[in-house]
């Protein structure tokens, strides 16, 4: 990307956007301008605004959270661009999307959504024993579309849809990895008598990796549990340790230690307690799937 023209950098923006539908500028910028400066970042961004490509929505919310980082979003004219652009390898945009305003709740957990996914592409764009093959966010899929998962247990129906799923290439062996990602910001009890709850969505997971076909998936399987603290964490893991099997397939962290170090960089806590889970090209070792 280094020395990349400025105005390919404009359209890279525009697909960015479509893919995630949103973004900051603090996502914007590891993400198209590495090499240059925020202010560059910001001056693009603003050229695109006014040449009403793209659209800027302020969050300021009360009780104490103040002004929010704002989000970018594309204009109808800013899909059309990108449908017809070279650099788009979907099947099209519509351009009847609405961008409404977020509830504070739900901003913030899109925010953490994006955080985690940029965090990811970026430190997987160099070469390395894992290459990012596809991750996709449960808000840019309609609810008919594929990120939903399920399975019956019993002639009930269980259902899911991760924050995000991905697919990793292991380089040295050519395994493909399926990776559920769960965003967990800590507004959901571990524990409780309502239907929503940490437990009752790791249980989900449970029953789908035990009673779905697994088969057609013809790849391993981890759920990703990425949390706001390492307190969380370690509570969700020692929930999953005393309750969840196969425990070996939820993988705990901190969505801090992602951004800081990279996904595959960062201590994956493996719920069986041995251990964490390494991503380390040829030193791989698991006990579920051996590489």
């Amino acid at each position: 990307m280094v020395n990349q023209p400025l105005i390919s950098r404009h359209e890279l923006i525009l697909k960015h956007l479509a893919e995630k539908q949103y973004l900051t500028l603090n996502h914007i910028h590891p993400l198209v301008f590495p090499d240059r400066s925020r202010t560059t970042t910001w001056n693009a961004v603003n050229d695109l605004q006014r040449k009403k490509l793209v659209i800027r929505q302020s969050y300021v919310f009360g009780y104490g959270m103040g002004q929010q980082d704002s989000l970018f979003a594309l204009t109808a004219k800013g899909i059309g661009i990108v449908n017809q652009s070279p650099l788009s390898t979907e099947e099209g945009h519509s351009d009847k999307q609405k961008h409404k305003k977020l509830s504070s709740r739900s901003y913030q957990h899109r925010k953490a959504c994006l955080d985690f996914w940029v965090s990811v592409e970026v430190s997987l764009r160099e070469p390395s024993f894992w290459q990012l093959e596809t991750i996709q966010g449960e808000w840019t899929h309609s609810r008919d579309e594929s990120i939903t998962i399920q399975c019956r247990e019993n002639g009930d129906a269980k259902t899911l849809r991760p924050d995000l799923f991905m697919t990793l290439l292991n380089t040295s062996s050519q395994q493909r990895w399926l990776f559920w990602v769960e965003i967990d910001r800590s507004t959901e009890a571990i524990h409780s008598s309502a239907s929503h709850s940490m437990a009752t969505k790791l249980e989900k997971y449970q029953s789908i990796l035990e009673h779905s076909s697994l088969e057609a998936f013809q790849q391993p399987i981890r759920v990703l549990l990425v949390s706001q603290s390492a307190k969380r964490a370690q509570h969700l893991w020692q929930y999953a340790f005393k309750h969840l099997s196969p425990a070996s397939q939820f993988l705990f962290s901190v969505l801090s230690e992602v951004q800081h170090k990279g996904l595959t960089h960062s201590q994956w806590l493996r719920s069986d307690r041995k251990g964490v889970f390494q991503f380390d090209g040829t030193q791989f070792y698991d006990p579920v799937y051996t590489l």
